[in-house]
């Protein structure tokens, strides 16, 4: 028997257990607890989508039934909270907030990796979040048409990650159509494993866009975060909560294309970049996690 037995709220797998837990399956049943990223309602409301599946309907109720009766809940941001208070969720009282820990295996591979520089001259930038619409590819081609309206022209810009669509066209074609408009260089990367992708971040010395339209702690942030991968990033979410209230200032910008090309433009400007500082370091982090 167990004590204690974790589930990840995504996908409702505490559902079952959880009313088996209260219907006296168990004879001496463990303690549940439930860790919240993003569940299902959340993502579909951040990408302007609605319930499309009767699969949907049922995987969003066992969601928040497993976040409503389980014996502990934690939240991987203030933001979600928040969002499930405002939802009516009823949650326990038993509940933190921990931010995410970054997999071991994304993390800096000191034997094959060539440790980044503090600071370094930008002439990159990298977006890789995504072609979800919450993810703000489309938002990152709209800075980049500013950029390219202001007159930068020194500038090679890489799309990093796997395909997708975008309003229905194929990504990989939209970025190549758009970026006909652009005095930039342009590298489209499809790369798909994430310990890859942060190897090339890590030897690129670029700065990543991170444009979300809406999020909650993105792993990509955290990732950057903990890797000393110079970023800016969108105002959305819990991303501001991670970083130290100088940092903050200096990388956060609005979710609008031209808050992202003033402050893209900005570091261009300044010639150098320097990874952001966390508030509170991995090791502090971990041990909020018990």
């Amino acid at each position: 028997s167990f004590e204690v037995v974790y589930f990840s709220l995504e996908g409702g797998l505490a559902h079952f257990p959880a009313v088996a837990k209260r219907t006296g399956v168990f004879p001496n049943p463990p303690a549940i607890v439930v860790l919240a990223h993003e569940p299902l309602m959340w993502k579909l409301e951040a990408n302007g989508r609605a319930i499309e599946r009767k699969e949907q309907m049922t995987v969003a109720h066992m969601e928040r039934t497993s976040a409503e009766t389980c014996d502990h809940l934690v939240v991987t941001g203030q933001s979600l909270l928040d969002w499930m208070t405002k939802a009516g969720w009823n949650l326990p009282a038993s509940r933190h907030v921990a931010a995410p820990l970054v997999p071991e295996e994304w993390r800096s591979n000191f034997h094959s990796d060539h440790y980044r520089r503090r600071q370094r001259l930008t002439t990159e930038i990298i977006h890789f979040s995504g072609t979800e619409a919450r993810s703000g590819l489309t938002l990152f081609c709209d800075a980049l048409d500013r950029l390219a309206d202001s007159g930068i022209t020194d500038l090679a810009v890489t799309v990093v990650g796997a395909f997708g669509h975008v309003l229905g066209e194929h990504s990989g074609g939209m970025i190549v159509r758009r970026a006909r408009q652009w005095p930039f260089k342009l590298k489209l990367l499809p790369i798909r494993d994430e310990p890859d992708i942060f190897r090339y971040l890590r030897q690129s010395h670029a700065l990543v866009a991170i444009t979300h339209a809406a999020a909650q702690l993105p792993m990509d942030a955290v990732a950057c975060l903990d890797e000393e991968i110079p970023f800016v990033a969108t105002d959305v979410g819990s991303i501001r909560d991670m970083l130290h209230p100088k940092s903050a200032d200096a990388v956060m910008m609005e979710a609008s294309a031209s808050a992202i090309a003033a402050r893209i433009a900005a570091v261009l400007q300044n010639g150098t970049n320097s990874p952001a500082k966390p508030l509170d370091g991995r090791a502090a982090r971990r041990k909020q996690w018990g």
